[in-house]
């Protein structure tokens, strides 16, 4: 067959492409998505928009109050250095372990055969290596602490140490061997008042007591100086009228400074100088012819103990003896040889009133400081305040120190008001001082001027002290001393015992005794009771009581 094909030229003309099919029931000239488009929903009917209500009015805005002022950002200051740390030290390697023996396995047994064990051979020792051996001293010192090695004693420390344990030893088995075989106050103690916590101390040079050892001193006694026709010591009341200015501390002591005197008490041998008397005091001049007023215990309580000595304001010297004292009240009176005197003005003490203005003028430490003054206000009036008596006094916290005992207390119109005599002399208590008021010094001296005693006063006739046991079961004066021809001389009463009872009533205290004595009169009876420690028993004594007149 021959290919006539190849030799006509095959040229197609494009044709249109055919259209397809109208699908029935779909008018021409629709396009399929328009014949498939969905009916529109119908629209939601449009709310009416009502008118919004009118606004509220606003608030006008008030200025803001102006901002406080920015406090300015000062420059922290520079930071301290850093303290270097210190360096840490180096971890030396720790060497290791040696090797661990090598377990050998045990060899096993025959059966039937007596059970053997084993005993592995040590390893042999191997020389080990310069690396792993012990670290070195330089390393040594980071890991060990350090131990200081104990100083042995000294064989010269361990003698003295010995000694002086044996001392003490040896001193305190002493000490309690002399105490249990010598006690010092026979079971008893001083008993200074069974009110009162504090005590009392007289501002004098040395002891109350008469130191002269049996000696006595005739002349000093100036008993027979009394003036039966004594008018008494004359007393003033404060002035009326008075102008402001007018009295004062200055007006008070010229009014008295040339009334006050030093009081010296001496024995032979010690008149040379004022530093070698045995007792000093102050005093008041209260007549022209030589009266002196002073206290009972600078005198030593005593009209004969001394030798006396009085020293004016103008340095002049007389020779005193004793009219009488009260050491129940702590007076005492003095006569020397004079004429022309300046004698002190006495006031009203029940005129005083506590926080007045006085001055206490005195000689303390001796002439040296003659007429000192100190100033103070009366603190409180009639004080019980000595346990030895029932005298009432005035309290003051004007400085009484030694030498000023006997001293006047004065008022602001220069009036004496009252005798210095004692303080409180406890470390803990200042401004505590006391002084006898001017009216009960004027009944004293009235009755010692006219009969050279207190006239009316009794007395059992003994010397003692205030004591009680140590259970506290006793109480009472421990006797001392029996006077001689007194209510209680031979009647069977010994240094030691205890007056515990006076006419019923149970004796603590002098000023217990005193207190029953002032309710009889010379030649009363009364019956007294007295304890006799050695046989622990009492027995009653019937006494007939004697006048005292401070023989």
């Amino acid at each position: 067959m021959s290919n006539d094909f190849n030799n006509y030229p095959y040229n197609p003309e494009p044709q249109a492409p055919p259209t397809p099919p109208q699908a029935p029931g779909i008018p021409n000239g629709y396009t399929p998505d328009e014949r498939f488009q969905p009916a529109q929903p119908p629209q939601e009917p449009q709310v009416p928009q009502y008118p919004q209500p009118p606004q509220p009015p606003q608030e006008p805005q008030y200025p803001q109050p102006p901002q406080e002022p920015q406090i300015p950002q000062y420059p922290q200051p520079p930071q301290p250095p850093q303290i270097p740390q210190e360096p840490q030290y180096p971890q030396y390697p720790q060497p290791p372990q040696p090797p661990q023996a090598p377990q050998y396995p045990q060899p096993p047994q025959a059966q039937g055969a007596p059970q053997r064990y084993y005993q592995p051979q040590p390893a042999p020792e191997r020389e080990t290596p310069p690396f792993y051996g012990a670290p070195s001293q330089q390393y040594q010192q980071y890991r060990t602490p350090y131990q200081p090695q104990k100083q042995p004693m000294s064989t010269g420390l361990k003698a003295f140490l010995a000694t002086i344990i044996t001392f003490l030893v040896v001193t305190m088995v002493g000490f309690v061997i002399f105490v249990s075989l010598n006690p010092s106050d026979g079971g008893f103690r001083e008993e200074t008042s069974p009110t009162q916590d504090y005590s009392f101390t007289f501002p004098s040079e040395k002891a109350t007591e008469p130191t002269t050892e049996g000696r006595e001193y005739p002349e000093s006694n100036a008993q027979n100086a009394t003036d039966p026709s004594y008018k008494g010591l004359p007393t003033q009341s404060k002035p009326s009228k008075v102008k402001k200015g007018e009295y004062g501390s200055a007006y008070a002591f010229e009014k008295v400074e040339k009334s006050v005197v030093g009081v010296l008490c001496y024995v032979d041998g010690q008149e040379g100088t004022e530093s070698s008397y045995t007792t000093m005091g102050s005093g008041i001049i209260i007549s022209k012819d030589g009266y002196i007023i002073t206290n009972s215990h600078i005198i030593g309580n005593s009209r004969k103990a001394y030798k006396f000595k009085v020293v004016t304001s103008d340095k002049k010297e007389y020779k005193a003896g004793v009219v009488g004292y009260d050491s129940r009240n702590d007076i005492a009176v003095l006569k020397v040889d004079a004429k022309n005197l300046t004698p002190a003005q006495f006031g009203n003490s029940d005129e005083l009133k506590v926080t007045e203005d006085i001055i206490i003028v005195g000689n303390p430490l001796g002439i040296n400081y003659q007429n000192s003054v100190t100033k103070g206000i009366i603190s409180a009036l009639d004080r019980k305040a000595l346990s030895s008596n029932n005298a009432k006094v005035i309290q003051t916290d004007a400085a009484i120190n030694p030498g000023n005992s006997g001293g006047p207390m004065v008022n602001m119109y220069g009036q004496v008001v009252g005798v210095a005599t004692a303080k409180v002399a406890l470390d803990n208590y200042e401004g505590m001082a006391f002084a006898i008021p001017g009216n009960t010094v004027k009944k004293l001296v009235d009755s010692i001027i006219r009969d050279g005693y207190v006239k009316g006063r009794v007395r059992i006739g003994i010397v003692g002290q205030a004591v009680t046991t140590r259970d506290s079961e006793v109480a009472g004066i421990e006797i001392q001393e029996v006077s001689e021809g007194g209510p209680l001389d031979g009647r069977d009463v010994r240094e030691g015992d205890i007056l515990t009872e006076v006419d019923g009533e149970k004796i603590k205290t002098f000023s217990d005794c005193y207190s029953v004595l002032e309710k009889h009169k010379p030649n009363d009876k009364v019956k007294v009771k007295i304890f006799r420690p050695s046989t622990n028993s009492s027995k009653e004594i019937e006494i007939t009581l004697q006048e005292d007149k401070a023989e």
